[in-house]
């Protein structure tokens, strides 16, 4: 039985330098032109959310890291075993490499995170019920921008509606996490306050579907306007 695919997968690709998914699949292409590594499924098998279900996938690895082991030893070895037979293999100190992996697997994060910032980013036209009873059953219509910023928290967004009294501002961080993005945006200025949970997208977003709350006193405030 396959264990600790995902910790395996990070060794490796600290042993051969690769940074990023599409480097590792290459690697795996390397071996094998046809290889079933696929770059698609490579994200859960890296979080330890899956695991390769082909066994050829374990086949080309075990020729990729050039071991004497098969692939199904790759798939069942303990990890203490499996970062033992690749050190020894390829004279690298043990540390060194988990170290290494540990840094990898951090760097990804980051780069995962930014490749998501870069597809989210934009402005998006949002729809809502109007919360006023002069205007009960019409729509409301606003703009939801996101931007990519530096940093581990690197998104923020902000929620605009131009009023009659004025515009309505709200801004605050969007956080990321596996099966969404979440944020909560206050006014600088006033006591409205919205609460955001939209889908996650693992491409370019061109629409960006989202539950969209706000407590009793914003609802009030918006109202009034």
């Amino acid at each position: 039985m396959a264990q600790h695919i995902a910790e395996k997968l990070r060794l490796t690709a600290a042993l051969l330098g690769t940074v990023t998914r599409k480097d590792l699949a290459a690697a795996f292409r390397g071996v094998n032109p046809k290889t079933a590594f696929d770059l698609g499924r490579a994200d859960k098998w890296l979080q330890g959310r899956a695991q390769p279900r082909e066994f050829s996938v374990y086949d080309d690895w075990s020729k990729l890291l050039k071991l004497e082991q098969s692939g199904a030893w790759i798939a069942e070895s303990d990890l203490p075993g499996f970062t033992a037979a690749i050190c020894a293999r390829h004279g690298v100190d043990r540390a060194e490499l988990e170290r290494r992996a540990g840094a990898h697997f951090e760097a990804a994060s980051g780069h995962e995170e930014r490749r998501l910032g870069l597809a989210l980013a934009g402005t998006y036209a949002c729809y809502s019920r109007a919360l006023s009873p002069y205007y009960r059953g019409q729509l409301i219509r606003g703009s939801l921008s996101i931007e990519a910023r530096p940093g581990a928290h690197g998104l923020t967004a902000a929620y605009r509606e131009a009023l009659p009294t004025g515009q309505l501002l709200l801004g605050g961080q969007m956080t990321s996490a596996k099966r969404g993005l979440y944020a909560h945006l206050k006014e600088a200025s006033g006591e409205a306050q919205f609460s955001y949970a939209c889908f996650r997208t693992r491409g370019r977003a061109a629409c960006l579907a989202a539950i969209c709350a706000a407590p009793p006193s914003s609802a009030r405030s918006r109202s009034r306007r």
